[in-house]
């Protein structure tokens, strides 16, 4: 009795810990409803709003007990005050809540550790793609204060001091023995979602602090390195002979997963090139990207490399490694890397740079002629769709002699998905779904997201006229084209966690004898080691003797068969899933794969703690490969990676001025010191980020420009080349530039900046004016005058250009 007399003392509180409890349940039975919209099937609606209330209130009667303390200091001063204070709160972590739901609704995942693998400005540029972020985002501040408002006062004058007291043991109890007793209520699908991100963040750091110990063969320190000789050649048999040495073309395609692509995909009929090309193609059914976004496909596929802590691109200090770029050098290839977006996001760039790559191409060099993609709702913009992106390649490729890698990411299939005549594809949507060859579900899940299955369309459609212009080239019967996607799509409700994973793996030639279908589980990392030991095989690599590859290559067994060991990580922060020969384990759940690629929940105690053991040894190398760099020596290194190196000394200086401060940040700083005659400093700060930015346009031009402030015009001029060529419409670079020129009066160079169509942007009136000053001295003042009086016909208010346009009277 004394128990429940206590708590009738705060009734007012145990009211406002309902009325949060049930608006949590409330909006959460909301994110379900929007789930169903979607296509997700939900079997059971009246069970899984049962668990979810479970879910609700634990995490409710947490909440309560955590803030209580709170709740009684305050109550001393207002009873009033106190609850407006918790009540406050609680709308706080609704508004949470409901941004987790929201979240769950695009991405069809929940958010959890991976929050924490982002820059803060890879995510504001990731929510500005999507349409569903929007101004109707605000309403929750408005009717959540209101929702848990209603519900106190109906609470209230519902439950008297009596009823409230047994009623609150009794809810409690029943919820905390159910929480514990059904094993499916802790389901992943049926949690709190705030609750879900704080225990998946704890195990995130937890596992990133483990320090799983590696057990070292002291006799095989780096137990990737292997001689090249031991990767077996399973290609060649497919192919004809040939005394040149093939093009290698790499098409990753955003989104493309295999619901969506070949004659028996779920969403067949949306990628009709495609399945043709699988037709006369070598194509892997069942293939398997290493990650469940972007970030981990360009080391996977081009360098069969480990994951680290939050994908090999996070990985501050780089581990020395070689790959198919750097590989290919030995054999006289020129690399090019073409993107239509910014290269820099996920830090894709610090890798394709740290390979030496010949050509960069992405959304900064485009130019006049291409249409950038901007949503009308939001003006924002990923960059330019793959019609433009392959358009602009084949504008800058050559039949030259050098055999050539060619690596495409796209990036259409993205939210927004927006992309050139989409409301032509939009009709080609509609005509599909009265086909009849979906089922309902299907056509409800098309009919919610028709820009998506528009944008299939498009971007297949774009691969056939990149294709059909490829042909008529010389070098295309040389050529050997590789196609997968970077993961499957993901705002499509997929059938199990697996499926995020599940891609096409397509390599067509001329040069195949025949095309052939192949059942057997592969992945991205499986790729470079077999090309490299089909051009080996072929071509010979001298210098490379030894390799160091996370996998041994394709399996070209053709029925259906899983001998591989592969870890997955569902997104940056930890590596969750595991793919054991023809099992998967996740979600501490072990399921075996079947060759539909469909999963069956299995209990076999050995097996799973057999799975497990591998798992642990996975994670534990991926750990030691990473951390301990000993993926490959760079004594083996057939190339050399230039970084700055800095004395101790320099790095603690460095240090104190940059510490906890973003690359802008210390950009800002390196300015600083260089505007107050530290040039030096200046100069050690931008190698300090030009290490881990080398596409860092506006500190490589700070640096040029110190240099060029000292009279070191030789070592500043390279600093701006570099920029122009990665980023070809940055005026900053181009002035920068004319500035060295007329300093150390090497005004030719800057003429002749236009003869060799170096200079492709003269819209900047200043730069116009130092070309004009350029032609002056060198005794053209007919140009000069003509050159000043259009910029002047155009800001006549500008006494600088006047005052110089008297002196050529």
């Amino acid at each position: 009795m004394k128990i429940l007399d206590k708590i009738s003392t705060f009734r007012l509180y145990i009211i406002l810990f309902i009325a949060f409890a049930l608006s949590l349940w409330i909006i959460n039975i909301g994110g379900f409803l929007g789930l169903q919209s979607k296509g997700v099937i939900i079997n059971n609606f009246l069970v899984l709003t049962l668990y979810s209330f479970i879910n609700n209130f634990f995490f409710a009667i947490i909440f309560g007990l955590l803030f209580f303390p709170i709740y009684l200091i305050l109550s001393k001063k207002s009873n009033a005050f106190a609850l407006k204070i918790v009540g406050f709160i609680s709308v706080v972590v609704l508004f949470i809540e409901l941004s987790l739901i929201k979240y769950n609704l695009i991405t069809l995942i929940l958010l959890g550790g991976d929050l924490w693998g982002y820059s803060f400005s890879d995510i504001t540029t990731t929510a500005s793609a999507s349409n569903e972020y929007n101004l109707s985002f605000l309403w929750p501040f408005f009717v959540l204060p209101a929702l848990v408002y209603i519900l106190f006062i109906v609470i209230k004058k519902t439950l008297t001091e009596r009823i409230i007291s047994p009623l609150i043991l009794l809810l409690i109890l029943s919820v905390i023995i159910l929480k514990f007793s059904l094993s499916e209520v802790s389901a992943k699908e049926n949690q709190n979602k705030f609750s879900f991100l704080i225990i998946d963040t704890i195990r995130v750091f937890g596992e990133k602090n483990s320090n799983i110990e590696f057990k070292v063969n002291s006799d095989k320190p780096y137990p990737l390195l292997q001689s090249i000789e031991q990767t077996n050649d399973v290609l060649d048999p497919f192919f004809n002979e040939n005394t040149e040495k093939p093009n290698i073309v790499i098409l990753i395609i955003e989104g493309l997963g295999s619901n969506f692509t070949g004659i028996d995909a779920e969403y067949k009929g949306f990628t009709p090139f495609l399945d043709s090309l699988q037709q006369k193609s070598l194509y892997w059914k069942n293939t398997v990207s290493i990650t469940g976004r972007t970030f981990g496909v360009i080391p996977s596929i081009l360098g069969s490399l480990p994951l680290g802590d939050e994908g090999f691109l996070e990985v501050k200090e780089t581990p020395s490694h070689i790959s198919l770029i750097t590989a290919l050098k030995e054999l006289n290839y020129s690399s090019s890397y073409f993107t239509g977006s910014d290269s820099s996001f996920d830090r894709i760039i610090n890798f394709i740079e740290y390979q030496g790559t010949d050509l960069i191409v992405d959304q900064k060099s485009f130019g006049d002629g291409y249409s950038k993609t901007v949503t009308k709702e939001k003006n924002f913009s990923w960059g330019y769709a793959d019609g433009e992106l392959y358009k602009k390649a084949l504008s800058v490729l050559d039949n030259q002699s050098k055999p050539r890698l060619e690596i495409y990411l796209t990036v259409t299939n993205h939210e927004p998905f927006s992309f050139p005549n989409s409301t032509s594809y939009l009709k080609k949507v509609e005509s599909k779904i009265k086909s009849g060859i979906y089922s309902e579900n299907q056509k409800k899940v098309i009919k919610k997201s028709p820009e998506i299955f528009a944008s299939l369309i498009y971007v297949d459609q774009s691969l056939k006229e990149f294709f059909k212009a490829y042909q008529k080239r010389t070098d295309y019967a040389n050529t050997i084209f590789i196609i997968t996607g970077d993961h499957r799509l993901i705002p499509i409700p997929q059938k199990d966690n697996l499926s995020r994973f599940h891609v096409p793996l397509i390599i067509y030639s001329p040069l195949l004898k025949k095309p052939k279908q192949f059942e057997s589980i592969v992945s991205h990392s499986d790729i470079t080691p077999s090309i490299i030991a089909f051009l080996h095989n072929r071509f010979r690599f001298e210098s490379l003797k030894e390799t160091a590859w996370l996998s041994v290559g394709l399996d070209t067994v053709s029925n259906f068969r899983g001998t591989k060991e592969i870890p997955l990580m569902r997104y940056k922060g930890a590596i969750n899933d595991f793919i054991y020969k023809n099992y998967f384990y996740t979600d501490n759940t072990l399921y075996q794969i079947d060759k539909n690629f469909d999963l069956t929940k299995i209990s076999d105690s050995k097996l799973e703690d057999e799975v497990k053991q591998s798992f642990q040894y996975h994670k534990s190398l991926n750990q030691y490969l990473v951390s301990q760099n000993k993926i490959y020596p760079d004594s083996l290194k057939t190339f050399k990676v230039h970084k700055f190196e800095f004395t101790q000394q320099q790095l603690k200086n460095i240090e104190s001025k940059t510490k906890d401060k973003n690359p802008d940040e210390q950009f800002v700083i390196a300015r600083d010191l260089a505007h107050n005659g530290k040039r030096e400093e200046a100069r050690l700060i931008c190698n300090y980020i030009l290490n881990e930015f080398p596409n860092h346009s506006d500190v490589r031009i700070l640096k040029g420009r110190t240099l060029a402030w000292d009279g070191k015009y030789e070592a500043a001029e390279p600093e701006f080349l570099k920029v122009i060529k990665k980023d070809p419409y940055y005026d900053d670079a181009y002035l920068a530039l004319l500035d060295l020129y007329w300093w150390s009066e090497q005004d030719a160079k800057s003429l002749n900046l236009i003869k060799k169509d170096v200079l492709v942007n003269i819209t900047n009136p200043e730069i116009s004016f130092k070309l004009a000053k350029a032609n002056f001295r060198m005794n053209n003042a007919k140009r000069a005058k003509v050159i000043l009086d259009s910029i002047i016909k155009i800001y006549p208010q500008n006494q600088e250009f006047k005052t110089f346009r008297e002196t050529l009277k």
